[in-house]
């Protein structure tokens, strides 16, 4: 077998300042983009077009994910145990432990939600 001599690419990105802007601007398109698509979200007042969007916008698991994610969020604030949670959804105990924390979460969505809107359905 020949050896192989791998040639050691140079970027912008070699000087430790130049990752760390780099990682900085990029923090930044990512803070603004979650803040433009949370807004564009808010807006939309149509559930139809929130499903078409929503499909376009995710994969069928990614849509599937978060559609359970819900499930299990409301299956906790009616105090369902764990594991049953995790037959009936199938999902694994950290996804639902994970859930738990967040609901825990005084200030978080997930409790600003269910009291707004309810534990419907």
């Amino acid at each position: 077998m020949k050896a192989v001599k791998l040639r050691m690419w140079t970027t912008a990105l070699d000087k430790p300042a130049d990752l760390l802007y780099y990682c900085n601007s990029t923090m930044k398109y990512m803070k603004k983009s979650q803040k433009e698509i949370t807004e564009l979200l808010a807006q939309i007042k149509d559930p139809r077009l929130m499903n078409d969007f929503l499909s376009d916008l995710l994969t069928p698991e990614e849509y599937d994910n978060i559609a359970v994610r819900w499930q299990l969020v409301k299956m906790l604030a009616k105090n369902t145990p764990q594991r049953e949670i995790s037959k009936i959804l199938k999902v694994a105990i950290a996804t639902i432990t994970r859930g738990s924390r967040e609901l825990q979460n005084p200030t978080g969505g997930f409790k600003k939600v269910l009291k707004l809107y309810g534990n419907k359905k």
